[in-house]
């Protein structure tokens, strides 16, 4: 073989070498903004939803205060649709299916929300009853400084 066929081969081999380099770096890049854009969305979707519960929380909380200041009847659509939201949106939470500190978050925000609604359901009925005096302890004693605060918070 002579020189320059020699010459040619190498330039071949150099040549195939870079293509498949590039080829193995557009792959690998693909795989990396694949994995980036897949986080980046769960990110998103996560702080869209924790602010919903925010502001379902809020809702939540007007209405409970609103309650204590009525006279009439109280109806429970609305609470009851509230409660509902507010832990469906818990369990609904998108959380990274290997992360076991996100998924004891979101198991802790279900027992809070399971525990403001049984303590929502006494208020309701305190004020059903005309106990409106042990109402406004209980939302202010237990209510917010127990369930719906430290639900804020984790959420925060």
């Amino acid at each position: 073989m002579s020189l320059h066929g020699k010459f040619r081969f190498l330039l071949a081999i150099f040549g195939i070498s870079v293509v498949a380099n590039v080829l193995v770096s557009v792959w690998c890049i693909h795989i990396y903004m694949g994995e980036a854009t897949n986080r980046f969305q769960l990110l998103m979707f996560s702080a869209r939803d924790t602010e919903e519960i925010r502001r379902l929380l809020d809702d939540l909380t007007a209405e409970l205060r609103e309650r204590g200041q009525r006279d009439s009847g109280l109806h429970d659509t609305r609470y009851r649709h509230l409660h509902e939201k507010i832990a469906a949106r818990i369990a609904e939470l998108r959380v990274e299916k290997d992360d076991t500190d996100q998924n004891d978050v979101r198991r802790r925000l279900g027992k809070l929300a399971t525990h403001l609604s049984q303590a929502c359901d006494r208020y309701v009925d305190l004020l059903n009853n005309t106990r409106r005096a042990e109402a406004e302890a209980l939302l202010t004693g237990e209510i917010i400084p127990r369930y719906l605060e430290p639900l804020d918070r984790r959420l925060s």
